[in-house]
């Protein structure tokens, strides 16, 4: 009993050690087809390290320029603020356990009013 009670703990201290941890957040990194407001079609690349997600927006049809986003991961929510020359967006979403599809609302230059969008991979 007492040999099997410490290969538990062993087992236990090197899960911990060799970061299997539940806590890891989920892989969002790489490029996402987005459809924001149900209408505007974008290319959503993401780089991660660790919960903070960092890259840029790029619409799919028109002449607007390539926008940067910056936000983090929390679990299955991710947030992050999208800033062009002349406006700020702010999307906040859930990610599928499968992380390959997310969506949720976004706010536009501080406004209450929320809109949808959604991302796959």
């Amino acid at each position: 009993m007492r040999k099997a009670l410490l290969l538990m703990t062993l087992a236990v201290m090197v899960a911990s050690f060799t970061g299997c941890s539940s806590d890891d957040p989920i892989d969002l990194a790489g490029t996402w087809s987005m459809v924001a407001n149900q209408t505007f079609q974008f290319d959503l690349t993401i780089k991660q390290d660790g919960s903070t997600i960092t890259g840029t927006m790029v619409r799919v049809a028109g002449t607007e320029a390539d926008t940067p986003i910056a936000g983090t991961i929390d679990g299955t929510t991710v947030s992050f603020t999208r800033t062009g020359a002349t406006f700020t967006q702010v999307y906040t979403g859930s990610i599928t356990p499968d992380a390959k599809t997310m969506g949720g609302t976004f706010t536009a230059g501080g406004g209450t009013t929320s809109f949808p969008w959604n991302a796959t991979r």
